[in-house]
């Protein structure tokens, strides 16, 4: 599902638009959640690298995203993964 969505927003952005309306995708990576009966939430070693990474987390990251700063970013992954890849 998460490369669709890619491929997806990549045919978006070259479809001509009004200015100022972007598209792009985020990669939260683990969230703590009851998703999977939380699966993220109660496995410590994934906790130690991921936490605080909770839904509202991600909220902010889009809403400041949105913003003025964000207008020049499309057609992008923005990875949020909270350290998880490094």
């Amino acid at each position: 599902m998460k490369d669709a969505t890619e491929v997806w927003i990549r045919y978006i952005i070259k479809e001509p638009g009004p200015p100022g309306i972007t598209a792009n995708v985020l990669a939260p990576g683990a969230i703590e959640t009851d998703f999977v009966h939380g699966a993220v939430r109660d496995n410590t070693q994934l906790n130690a690298l991921v936490a605080g990474n909770t839904a509202l987390d991600r909220t902010s990251l889009t809403i400041s995203e949105r913003g003025e700063g964000g207008r020049w970013v499309n057609g992008q992954r923005i990875e949020a993964s909270g350290c998880m890849f490094l």
